[in-house]
């Protein structure tokens, strides 16, 4: 740049100039210089100047060390053999127009004129030389600041993950950077094309972009979507936000499409979580309203008969018959009011991880044996036929007998509740390996596909057959579930869907 600068300055000057290194090495002279300097007519640049001097070496290299620590005026003295063997004194006017650096030495320009010419002219050279110095100077430090600026601006982009995208019209060949190939999952050896863009982008999102594009170009309008691309080595999706505006000629027509993408596969991620989350509150929150209803029909049922005992023993406490019939009525209802609390403190209990089993070494028949008086009556009641298959030798668990006797309690009464009157009910029992597997079979309403993976939550019921009325909290199924679970074992529900019966199925380690 400064040699460029210092032969567009020095070429149409009447007095030689010269373009020289510290170390006095002419890197550049104008014609004046060659006409009147240069020996047999030749060049003057890669020659040292102190060979075409008379003055004493160490005279030259004070003169030029002392150009090369000023960037003002540095007045001295040469003396040249000319052309034709006679010495001639030149007034030398030296000034620095580039520092020395790492990679060279520092340049220096030097202007010749005779002794009689020396005079106030050559200041005025000077000051245009030095402004040219400082305009340098000042271009070099925007260029720099430039330069970092644009560095900053690419961290920050990719700090973000911001790609960006320069586009001439019409859409052809795409400018795209190294993010925006990333997002579109377009290798460094492939061009991109708009064809290319349009094949990354889902099915469903290819005619809305092209749409939205069309339209940004058309109203000037910003270019905004919100697009799936698909990678086509494994099929994953990314969702990505693109933004961008068009520019336009002089006579409105568009000539750039440029822009910006950057990935909201998270941010998407995040507002389907929010839906999911909004969907289970809200199911919740049905099923919490579903739950009182219930309870409060629960409790009901059992105080109706309770009050209306309360009023037959009163009318007629002289009649013992009846009182005793009131009260065996009165106690069973009890009897059901008991149970209905105790779930709900089991629940309660489950919620907070209070719950706590006392284990034992117990028979897995007697536990099962239990279970069925404890749900006889109501079974019966029904019509039901219960087939039962145990094996005769013993089978031993570690477990407690009274939360075991619950668990195939609420299993058999909930095959019985979902059993259209005269099914059959089957309970048995086999060892398998290290585990003992009960299965409570029936061949009752069955389960919809859809409902199988909510069976076990807490409040989750089946609705309920149209010949049958609803009864029960729903909390038998998810205390069953979670106290398996503290034995160490597990709980599986099987169904061909409705009308096809269901069969439920425990494993517990054995001893």
């Amino acid at each position: 740049m400064i040699a460029d600068d210092f032969a567009c300055l020095a070429r149409a000057l009447p007095e030689p100039m010269l373009l020289v290194t510290g170390e006095g090495r002419i890197v550049d002279a104008n014609p004046a210089a060659a006409n009147h300097l240069a020996r047999n007519s030749g060049t003057l640049p890669g020659e040292d100047l102190r060979e075409h001097l008379a003055d004493p070496p160490e005279a030259v290299r004070q003169f030029l060390h002392n150009c090369s620590r000023s960037s003002e005026l540095v007045l001295g003295a040469m003396t040249w053999h000319r052309g034709d063997g006679e010495p001639e004194k030149w007034r030398a006017e030296g000034t620095l127009l580039e520092a020395r650096t790492e990679d060279a030495p520092p340049l220096l320009m030097i202007r010749l004129r005779p002794m009689a010419a020396a005079g106030r002219s050559f200041r005025t050279l000077n000051e245009r030389i030095a402004d040219l110095n400082r305009e340098i100077q000042a271009r070099r430090c925007a260029e720099e600041a430039l330069i970092a600026s644009g560095d900053r601006l690419e961290f920050v982009l990719n700090a973000i993950g911001v790609g960006l995208w320069f586009n001439e019209l019409p859409l052809g060949d795409l400018n795209w950077d190294q993010r925006t190939r990333e997002l579109f999952f377009v290798p460094e050896d492939v061009q991109p094309t708009i064809e290319l863009f349009y094949d990354r982008l889902h099915p469903d999102d290819r005619d809305p972009t092209r749409e939205a594009v069309a339209t940004a170009m058309q109203t000037g309008n910003t270019y905004s979507v919100q697009h799936r691309v698909i990678d086509p080595a494994s099929g994953a999706i990314r969702w990505i936000r693109s933004l961008g505006l068009a520019t336009y000629d002089q006579d409105h027509n568009p000539v750039r499409f440029d822009g910006l993408n950057y990935d909201i596969t998270e941010e998407k991620q995040n507002e389907q979580d929010l839906c999911d989350l909004a969907e289970q509150l809200s199911l919740a929150d049905q099923r919490k309203n579903d739950f009182l209803a219930t309870l409060a029909h629960e409790l009901r049922n059992p105080l109706a008969p309770i009050r209306t005992g309360l009023e037959v023993i009163r009318m007629k406490a002289d009649d013992p018959s009846s009182v005793g019939e009131m009260r065996e009525i009165m106690s069973r209802q009890v009897e059901q009011l008991v149970v209905l609390i105790d779930d709900l403190l089991d629940v309660s209990r489950i919620t907070h991880g209070t719950l706590r089993i006392r284990k034992a070494s117990v028979q897995l028949a007697d536990v099962l044996r239990d279970a069925i008086v404890a749900t006889e009556v109501f079974i019966t009641d029904a019509g039901h036929e219960l087939e039962t298959s145990i094996p005769e030798t013993p089978i031993e668990l570690d477990a407690d007998p009274h939360r075991l006797t619950q668990v195939f309690s609420n299993l058999l009464h909930n095959a019985a509740k979902y059993t259209p009157p005269g099914g059959r009910i089957r309970l048995s029992a086999e060892v398998a390996g290290r585990e003992a597997r009960i299965t409570v079979a029936d061949n009752g309403y069955g389960i919809p596909p859809q409902e199988r993976e909510h069976i076990f939550e807490m409040f989750s019921q089946l609705a309920p057959p149209p010949d049958r009325i609803a009864a029960g909290l729903g909390v038998g199924l998810a205390l069953a579930k979670s106290l398996v679970e503290l034995h160490g074992g597990r709980i599986e529900v099987a169904s061909d869907g409705p009308g096809a019966g269901s069969a439920f199925t425990v494993s517990l380690p054995v001893r």
